[in-house]
């Protein structure tokens, strides 16, 4: 027998169990289809449950969507900043901010401008936003004060954040799989490497990891359209 979809909960489902379940609906819309997001029916459709139950737990669509996706966005903000302040050298940090962007764009694509969007509408929205404005400050000291010996990377600071997390974004959507820290993703360190060689003036370390000069030149032509995050 087919379950029934549920309206307004029963005693026994009111609780963090239906509220989760709709935030990991509202989680499905903005990696798959983001363009559905601001739709209740469609957010109910993805959670498996009908539209009553989504005003019943969040009558305001847009403190959904920002309940849905801040906890991602400062999941990868601690981690940026955890890169950024350990003691590694400024070229194992460079990689390891480049394998974190492609990795946010890869498992949670839309989620970091899905939520921008939706803060920056509120009065208090730079506010909302502090997290993320200390990470982009910190990235922006890093460019500016960081010395490479493996990287040839000059540019204005602002300039190299923006392009690094459009150059993430670009081979984050071209890989064939998710790329994550954990894991063991056969093409990680190559994905890595075809950032960098966008970015930087990086020598593959064997001719296995050479990056093929039309892949290159794709790239960069995917980087005019694909936009960038605006705080």
């Amino acid at each position: 027998m087919k379950k029934r979809l549920q309206g307004r909960p029963t005693k026994d489902q009111q609780g963090e169990g239906g509220r989760e379940r709709l935030l990991a609906g509202l989680l499905t819309l903005v990696r798959t289809k983001p363009a559905l997001v601001n739709q209740r029916t469609e957010v109910a459709r993805a959670a498996g449950v009908t539209p009553s139950l989504v005003c019943y737990y969040f009558p305001d669509h847009m403190e959904m969507i920002e309940a849905a996706t801040k906890p991602v966005v400062e999941r990868y903000m601690r981690a940026l900043m955890a890169i950024l302040e350990s003691t590694a050298s400024n070229d194992d940090k460079l990689r390891s901010v480049v394998l974190l962007l492609i990795e946010t764009h890869s498992l949670e694509p839309n989620v970091v401008d899905c939520y921008i969007d939706v803060v920056r509408r509120k009065t208090n929205g730079h506010e909302q936003v502090e997290h993320l404005l200390q990470g982009y400050q910190a990235l922006m000291t890093f460019f500016g004060t960081a010395e490479f010996s493996e990287f040839a990377v000059s540019a204005e600071p602002g300039f190299l954040v923006f392009a690094l997390w459009g150059m993430c974004r670009g081979v984050a959507q071209d890989a064939a799989l998710p790329v994550t820290f954990e894991g063991s993703s056969a093409n990680k360190e190559q994905l890595v490497d075809r950032v960098l060689k966008l970015f930087g003036n990086r020598p593959s370390p064997d001719p296995a990891g050479q990056v093929a000069d039309h892949h290159g030149a794709m790239e960069t032509g995917q980087l005019r359209h694909r936009g960038f995050p605006v705080l």
